[in-house]
């Protein structure tokens, strides 16, 4: 991997930090993934995550295009027919 400079970043008044596009690039991190962070003393370790469902965290994503779980894509569908079932029984009387 190459060597990157030393960064100092700010954090903003909702505590979040933007990491710059190099480093992004050089550890893979995706725009749409997400961030191991891991916390030890005084130091946080910022590793590249594995692509997960947006909703729940599963990691058992179904395409990383539409990063929805199974479980949550049914739980969609389960909530959708419900939906679906009030409004036709309230247009039918």
């Amino acid at each position: 991997m190459q060597n990157l400079p030393t960064y100092y970043l700010p954090i903003d008044k909702n505590g979040r930090v933007v990491i710059p596009k190099p480093v992004r690039d050089a550890l893979g991190f995706s725009s749409a993934g997400f961030v191991r962070a891991t916390v030890t003393d005084d130091k946080m370790i910022l590793e590249s995550g594995r692509t997960v469902c947006k909703f729940c965290g599963n990691e058992n994503v179904i395409c990383e295009d539409l990063p929805i779980c199974s479980d949550c894509i049914e739980k969609v569908n389960e909530l959708n027919e419900l939906y679906n079932g009030r409004i036709q029984k309230n247009e039918n009387g």
